[in-house]
């Protein structure tokens, strides 16, 4: 079963606030190919960075631009992705039984899925969620990542990966050259 087979499986609710652009409105274009992401009827992710206050960057992309991507990765680095997704993996277990068992109605963004740390107590951090439509799917996502461990994860990356995730930022995000080396978040792909 696809991806797109198993979304329709999951829960779903309007896109809430926090996965809008700065603006306040619907990503509406994946960032790669362009195509429209609401009629699309494809899933798409949201990758956020953000500090108290600020966006550092953001993007929608659809699957098949977020898996053409992936498939660019090294082997090296992905052996890195599958042991990081597999600590990933009992949080995200432990969270979904307890919106499951408690009805929590919590985003999933207000703590970082790995430290626990609260977001708002963070100086930098991610947040990821996975969409179709004009709808959030909810399961293993959304949730966040606080920028040390992704800058953790970032550092056992391949240069060549690196190269890749660089080129990805440059071609999307528009950082004046003085600013691109201070800026710590990294797009993931995850």
């Amino acid at each position: 079963m696809d991806i797109s087979e198993l979304i329709k499986f999951l829960p779903k609710k309007p896109i809430p606030h926090d996965f809008k652009d700065f603006e306040g409105n619907s990503f509406t274009h994946c960032v790669e190919c362009d195509k429209d992401l609401v009629h699309s009827n494809e899933p798409y992710l949201i990758e956020k960075a953000l500090k108290p206050g600020d966006v550092i960057f953001e993007y929608a992309i659809c699957m098949p631009c977020a898996s053409k991507l992936n498939e660019k990765i090294s082997e090296e680095s992905r052996k890195v992705l599958d042991r990081f997704f597999r600590k990933m993996q009992e949080p995200l277990e432990n969270r979904m039984r307890s919106n499951l068992e408690d009805g929590d109605e919590s985003l999933g963004i207000e703590n970082c899925l790995l430290s626990g740390k609260a977001t708002a107590d963070l100086r930098e951090y991610q947040i990821f969620g996975m969409f179709i439509g004009d709808q959030m799917v909810q399961g293993p996502y959304p949730y966040a990542l606080d920028t040390a461990v992704l800058e953790e994860l970032h550092d056992e990356l391949s240069n060549e990966t690196k190269d890749i995730l660089d080129d990805f930022g440059d071609r999307h995000f528009d950082w004046p050259p003085e600013l691109k080396e201070l800026l710590k978040p990294k797009p993931v792909l995850i």
